[in-house]
Parts: C-alpha cells; sequence; structure tokens
C-alpha cells in the first residue's frame, strides 16, 4: 500500500485535537499570542458561549503587527 493510499483512509478523527484551547472575543491580542506561544500552536477558535464565532492565526497576528510598525 502507497503512503497516498493510507492517507485516503486516514479518518480526522484520528489526528484531531480533541482538547482545544480556546481564546474569547474579549482577548487582547497580546494575550491571544501568548496563547498561541505557550501551546505551541499556529491557531486558536474563537469561541463564545460555547460556539464557534471565528479562528485567529499567528499569521493574522503577524500581518496585523507589520501593519502597525
Amino acid at each position: 500500500m502507497t503512503e497516498a493510499t493510507k492517507n485516503e483512509r486516514v479518518k480526522c478523527r484520528e489526528i484531531m485535537t480533541a482538547n482545544v484551547t480556546t481564546a474569547t472575543r474579549e482577548m487582547t491580542l497580546r494575550n491571544v499570542a501568548l496563547l498561541l506561544r505557550e501551546g505551541d500552536m499556529g491557531s486558536v477558535p474563537v469561541v463564545e458561549g460555547g460556539r464557534l464565532v471565528g479562528i485567529v492565526t499567528d499569521r493574522d497576528i503577524v500581518v496585523l503587527s507589520l501593519i502597525h510598525i
């Protein structure tokens, strides 16, 4: 079986992170950046009332930071 064939059979549930760290809309950009760094993550879901309302990525933070230099 080739690698491509093996990957076609892998389900998302087999590799996903189950206990996800989340952010809130009210968190500062600095706190979200620290959360990403401390958790060695590239993105964090933003949750309000138990519902996903967005995602912040490390790229979002870098681009915004560069705009404000």
